[in-house]
């Protein structure tokens, strides 16, 4: 049995807003969108300058992915992990999380002044794992993540853990260097 008390902080809601779906799509959406902009207008622009015509479809496509790009900036800026992390700790002042780890399941107990929450989570229900600078964190199917560190661990340790998550997980287990 492996355990953990989770010392919930700004780096670790960090950690947990950048690896959500919601995050990763929003901030796909912000390159592709501006890349998009970036190739019309280059388009837009040589058309004109070899043609001498501009194109109506051009200056569409550069306003319609200058307003998408607009939209994911602000989706994105209120996705920011310190806003976030506040409103967090608003609703969930003194949250302290124990997380057990066994053959079989994910157990993961939530106490804090206003919220109380016991779920368990069997490894079927666990669709991807990941391994992040010390931190792991396991995604359910049901768009909840539980994360914990190494330092969070009170009993086993981290290699305990990757050992553990990749006989139960095999290729869905995740490691990265570095945000993509």
């Amino acid at each position: 049995m492996i355990k953990a008390n989770v010392n919930y902080n700004l780096r670790a809601h960090a950690t947990y807003i950048r690896n959500t779906l919601r995050y990763r799509a929003t901030r796909f959406l912000v390159i592709f969108s501006a890349l998009m902009y970036a190739g019309f207008a280059t388009l837009s622009l040589m058309s004109a300058l070899t043609n001498n015509k501009t194109y109506v479809e051009y200056i569409m496509f550069i306003v319609l992915f200058f307003v998408i790009f607009l939209v994911s900036v602000g989706r994105l800026l209120a996705l920011n992990p310190n806003k976030q992390y506040k409103k967090y700790s608003e609703h969930y002042p003194n949250a302290n999380y124990e997380i057990k780890i066994s053959d079989k399941d994910i157990s993961i107990k939530i106490d804090s002044d206003y919220f109380k929450k016991n779920a368990v989570y069997d490894f079927s229900k666990i669709s991807e794992a990941r391994e992040f600078m010390g931190y792991f964190i396991l995604s359910i199917a049901n768009d909840e993540q539980i994360l914990f560190c190494g330092n969070d661990l009170t009993e086993g340790t981290a290699e305990e853990v990757k050992k553990l998550l990749i006989s139960k997980l095999g290729k869905n287990y995740k490691t990265r260097e570095r945000w993509i």
